[in-house]
């Protein structure tokens, strides 16, 4: 091997073993960076719920943390289910039309798939103290496509379950339209 040769090994052996090295220092910053962006997140919502920032107190609402509803135990998963059948029983009830949604819905755990999306979905829209063009649009689209197509997914994948064997007449269709 001549001298030209062995020059170049050598300096691709240095500028490999500088890219190990910069690789390692880059990994750790990549995470050092992670914890602070969450670290970030959390002084700025504790700032927005005491008020502090820019002198006015902001409400603004943040999406529940996803529940891993495969991997609940008992208790975790019926306080789930009390936190959905709360805003079932006083949004989508009261203010969505739930008719024809079989009384078990919170029994299925598809059916608290959707519930948990079309709630998370629906705080988003209309908890926030503005509401600007797009958020209107938006509610407009849940309120029209998103809310009526869960109901009607709702009321399909659980229609004739186990639960519903006693109630004389159900239909799921008749459920779903409303027309017998």
């Amino acid at each position: 091997m001549n001298d030209e040769m062995r020059d170049l090994h050598e300096k691709l052996g240095l500028l490999s073993g500088r890219v190990r090295d910069h690789d390692v220092l880059l990994a750790g910053h990549d995470k050092v960076a992670a914890d602070l962006a969450q670290i970030r997140e959390q002084l700025a919502d504790i700032q927005m719920e005491i008020g502090l920032g820019d002198g006015q107190p902001k409400k603004s609402y943040k999406p529940h943390s996803n529940p891993r509803w495969w991997d609940l135990g008992p208790d975790s998963k019926e306080a789930e289910v009390g936190r959905l059948r709360g805003w079932y029983d006083d949004i989508a009830r009261r203010f969505l039309g739930a008719k024809g949604v079989p009384e078990c819905v919170l029994e299925h755990d598809v059916t608290l798939l959707l519930l948990d999306a079309a709630c998370e979905a629906w705080k988003t829209l209309w908890l926030p103290e503005n509401r600007t063009a797009k958020t209107a649009a938006a509610q407009c689209e849940y309120l029209t496509r998103i809310w009526p197509s869960t109901r009607a997914e709702m009321i399909r994948v659980i229609s004739g379950c186990s639960h519903q064997s006693g109630i004389a007449g159900f239909d799921g269709l008749t459920a779903l339209t409303g027309v017998a």
